[in-house]
């Protein structure tokens, strides 16, 4: 990445920053940073490295780097390192952190994720930290009790007065949410689908419990099904409008394509997850540097029909999406391919095959999964219905997680074009600020405010860490980069709990 590119990404992180000359001490030291920055009226001094690979020369920098650091009170160091040389190169964090030094990785098109913060990273403080009891904030709940117009309001307003009664009994709310999840698949029958994945997602995070760190999504899906379908039920003649251009059928329903598409799109975490670990362990054991070794899936998994109808039908929309507005086309449902599907085609399979992307996992599993239902039961009748609704739902959920992005650009999928493709943008907007309770069980952010009206959507939240806050700051940075032509405005407000 050149230097223009790096520093406008501190821009977005620092705002005022810019080129700083670099001072005599640090040129007549051994040491030399790619660029040095300065913010206007402030004494300290940034020294940028950039070590692509993350491999970090370890002598250099315990001789010469922390020597300056100690020396110079100033002075402020900042590594950047490629995400996928710092995937494999994970003890760089503890070692810059005992050293002193920030460390920051890069992410094209999207800009700079914090992993080891400095006291550049300054804080606005909120008011004092909430911790809310329970699994789904209130501020959710209430909102989801004034739904009018999707068709499954009521079982949701059922859901909601249960889950206060049940409270912060987690195993009695997974409960409650995987026979709520059931109920309303199954209401509609038209589109034969189960919560099998469901609960393989679930089994799997009880599994890995009892490691530091596990991360939530069981509960998680449910809240951005919960928080989506108050936007769905406000906007919802833009969202019908919007579907009506790839949907086969005269009287689409979005919240169906909805519940699909926040339900199941993280179904593909366990096979990500257990590829990254399961190839982490045995190089480790190996302990040869000369070799790596990669969990792939087999060959074999494409010439299955539920996954190659899934792969045409994907790719055909997928094409037809990129393709723009226009409101007198409509999705043909993958009747005729072109060059643009076979390259899409392509192109997710290879990144399904290395197990890269939860994303592209979860879609192709979902709609496999349905494809093969609807092929063993024969029925005619309801494949238009799949189509019109299932299809969308996979093609949301493969474009939902922005480690994707830089490809989803190349495809024309990227920034996401709410006006074509709102539910999209949705998806994005949620899963980007829901990082209520996925941690170890415990209340990392309160949803102070969560509200839904003409005037757009806002959600106002507070961190209760400033650290865990500033590792996560890039995910805003990257979605105020991910819509556009957004019809109504999906606002996220962001800080930090005074304490």
């Amino acid at each position: 990445m050149n230097d223009s590119n790096l520093i406008r990404y501190f821009r977005e992180l620092y705002p005022g920053i810019s080129r700083y000359k670099t001072p005599r001490w640090i040129n007549a030291s051994r040491w030399k940073p790619r660029f040095c920055l300065s913010i206007p009226g402030d004494h300290r001094i940034i020294a940028v490295d950039v070590i692509p690979s993350a491999v970090i020369p370890r002598t250099l920098y315990n001789e010469v780097v922390k020597g300056l650091v100690d020396s110079h009170p100033n002075l402020r160091v900042i590594v950047c390192v490629n995400e996928m040389g710092f995937e494999s190169h994970q003890e760089l964090e503890p070692y810059c952190s005992r050293i002193g030094i920030g460390l920051k990785l890069i992410v094209p098109i999207i800009g700079l994720q914090t992993v080891c913060p400095t006291d550049l990273d300054i804080i606005q403080s909120g008011s004092g930290f909430i911790e809310e009891p329970g699994w789904f904030p209130e501020s959710i709940l209430q909102r989801a009790m004034e739904m009018r117009r999707v068709s499954f309001a009521k079982e949701i307003k059922e859901f909601v007065q249960d889950v206060r009664d049940v409270k912060d009994r987690k195993r009695k709310v997974i409960d409650l949410v995987f026979e709520t999840i059931d109920r309303l698949l199954q209401s509609q029958r038209q589109c034969p689908s189960s919560t099998r994945r469901f609960m393989k997602l679930g089994h799997f995070e009880g599994f890995f419990r009892a490691q530091p760190d596990v991360t939530d999504h069981v509960l998680h899906s449910f809240r951005v099904f919960l928080a989506g379908c108050c936007v769905v039920d406000q906007y919802y003649a833009q969202f019908a409008s919007a579907h009506k251009r790839f949907c086969i059928i005269k009287r689409p329903q979005p919240e169906y394509t909805w519940l699909l598409a926040s339900i199941f799109h993280d179904i593909g975490k366990p096979k990500e997850v257990a590829s990254r670990v399961a190839s982490r362990m045995l190089e480790e054991e190996l302990d040869d540097e000369d070799i790596t070794v990669k969990v792939k899936t087999k060959k074999n998994k494409w010439n299955r029909d539920k996954y190659k109808n899934a792969r045409t039908l994907l790719a055909s929309l997928g094409t037809f999406i990129s393709t723009g507005y226009d409101k007198k086309t409509t999705w043909d449902a993958g009747a005729f391919s072109d060059k643009k599907d076979k390259v899409l085609i392509a192109d997710w399979t290879r990144i399904y095959d290395a197990l890269q992307s939860h994303g592209i996992i979860s879609s192709f599993d979902m709609l496999a999964d349905i494809c093969d239902k609807v092929q063993q039961a024969g029925q005619r009748i309801n494949r238009s219905f799949v189509a019109s609704h299932a299809v969308p739902a996979a093609l949301t959920i493969l474009i939902h997680d922005w480690h994707i992005w830089i490809e989803a650009k190349k495809w024309g999928l990227f920034p996401i074009d709410c006006k074509v493709f709102p539910m999209a943008g949705l998806l994005i907007y949620l899963d980007t600020w829901d990082d209520f309770r996925r941690t170890n069980d415990i209340a990392r952010i309160y949803v102070r405010d969560f509200s839904v009206d003409k005037g757009g959507v806002s959600v106002d939240i507070e961190w209760n860490s400033a650290e865990e806050y500033q590792k996560e700051l890039m995910k805003y940075t990257a979605f105020n980069k991910a819509l556009k032509l957004n019809r109504f405005q999906l606002r996220i407000n962001h800080t930090v709990a005074r304490h």
